[in-house]
């Protein structure tokens, strides 16, 4: 009798030394920021020796605070920091100052009624030359607004409705004054309510990106020139004017150009408020949904048409003859939602 074999395959035995994980259901948190301006400073004139003073612009540039302040007819230059004073720049008694802007290692002060903007040296102190003539004969008359890029000068002029662009290669410390205009930008007009303006209030003039803006708050209005413009179509650069919604204005820009951001002084339905836009944001003004804002209200009280500046979560707020920084803190609410 046969005997029947059947093969029997052994059983293969592998072993798993990878890990097995398995995930477990965890808590869901939730971070939502809450800031506040928190640890209020203010500057005293008597800081430097004087019992008053009519702060009416300022620039912040290299930790370096600039305040065309009116009344002292002078340039008071603080520390950011710690809001100590440094120096003050002033020329002949003419330097009633209204508004500052600070590029490079040349400083510009618009005086108003003087007619004339004073160009200092900054790291000096050291008056070098002027705009116009000091006559309203000359192309800088009633100007209380000015602003500067490493080419051009601007000079909000509200006798002649207009802004005027001085090239700054022309400019000379050898000169005593220099009145050749390079281009005068259109308004399409839109203006100051009156020539008499300057002598009272505050306005702004900024550049951002590659464009300079105007904010021309008494009609609600953003007039924005293009730098390239300029250099090629002279009195013939176009004006990109924007009516801002009723019950909405803008007052004052400070640009955060390392974060890309630009913070605005506006008011909106009657409230003032101090906000933070991105630049993509501000170039198309969309101002309905800022990245922080702050309201004016019975902790904190802006003043009417503040004058801003920013930086280092730090804000300093000009107006009503004072000047306030504040600091930005956050205290963020944690939600923990349970598995």
């Amino acid at each position: 009798m046969g005997l029947l074999l059947s093969a029997c395959h052994p059983t293969e035995v592998k072993e798993i030394w990878e890990d097995r994980y398995v995930e477990q259901p965890t808590d869901t948190l939730e971070v939502i920021d809450n800031w506040f301006l928190d640890t209020p400073q203010r500057v005293m004139p008597e800081a430097w020796g004087a019992d008053a003073w009519q702060p009416m612009n300022l620039c912040l540039a290299d930790g370096e605070l600039f305040v065309a302040d009116k009344q002292g007819r002078q340039l008071v230059v603080l520390d950011a920091r710690n809001l100590t004073f440094l120096r003050s720049f002033s020329h002949g008694g003419r330097t009633e100052a209204h508004d500052v802007y600070v590029q490079g290692d040349w400083v510009f002060v618009a005086t108003g009624t003087r007619c004339e903007v004073q160009v200092f040296e900054r790291s000096s102190g050291a008056y070098l030359t002027r705009l116009g003539t000091g006559s309203y004969q000359g192309n800088v008359s009633k100007n209380a607004c000015v602003a500067a890029s490493d080419r051009w000068v601007f000079v909000r002029d509200s006798k002649a409705q207009n802004i005027r662009v001085f090239d700054r290669r022309l400019l000379s410390p050898n000169l005593e004054n220099h009145n050749e205009v390079f281009a005068r930008l259109d308004t399409k007009g839109f203006f100051i309510d009156s020539a008499e303006e300057p002598l009272a209030q505050s306005y702004d003039m900024e550049i951002v990106g590659d464009s300079l803006y105007a904010f021309l708050d008494a009609k609600g209005v953003i007039c924005a020139y293009s730098l390239d413009e300029v250099e090629h179509r002279k009195d013939e650069t176009r004006c990109v004017k924007t009516t801002l919604p009723k019950g909405c204005r803008v007052y004052a820009a400070a640009p955060d150009r390392a974060k890309q951001t630009v913070w605005l002084s506006l008011e909106r339905d009657g409230n003032r408020h101090l906000a933070e836009f991105t630049y993509v944001d501000f170039w198309h003004r969309r101002f309905t949904a800022p990245l922080r804002t702050f309201a004016s209200n019975d902790r904190h009280r802006f003043p009417a048409r503040p004058m801003v500046a920013f930086a280092d979560e730090q804000l300093y707020v000009l107006g009503n003859n004072r000047l306030d920084r504040w600091n930005l803190v956050n205290k963020p609410t944690y939600i923990i939602v349970p598995r």
